[in-house]
């Protein structure tokens, strides 16, 4: 089985988490707009797809994202060495897709990520999802 799916705007990779101090404990917490970003890959995932994975997975994830408007009209394209990282994007994915897509994270077996050089398009991404014989 295999599943396709787009998510378009801004790609985002996984926040650090941030500390606070509660009654003298020191807790650990998600910033919200990082719980948002995968709501919104959680939420794209069931619109587009929506089964469960069962088994071992290969993940390909794509990102593919604008040039800033200060680059000059005869750059088209230049390679994507900016943040979010690579590891950072594939973090937001799994953990998004956790639950959803498939049981556990521990289940991806292979797992590809590409930053596609920077054009002048609307940034997206794209998330395939392949069962694998083993």
């Amino acid at each position: 089985m295999r599943s396709r799916f787009i998510v378009v705007g801004k790609v985002h990779g996984k926040p650090r988490p941030k500390f606070r101090v509660v009654a003298g404990h020191a807790q650990t917490y998600q910033p919200p707009d990082g719980k948002r970003y995968e709501r919104l890959i959680a939420d794209e995932y069931r619109r587009q797809c929506g089964e469960t994975h069962d088994g071992p997975l290969m993940v390909t994830i794509q990102t593919y994202r604008e040039l800033p408007k200060s680059t000059p009209k005869r750059v088209q394209s230049e390679p994507d060495t900016h943040k979010p990282d690579a590891d950072n994007v594939a973090k937001s994915v799994l953990d998004a897709l956790n639950g959803v897509a498939w049981h556990d994270d521990t289940q991806v077996v292979c797992l590809v990520v590409r930053k596609n050089p920077r054009t002048r398009v609307a940034e997206y991404m794209t998330v395939e999802i392949v069962e694998v014989d083993e």
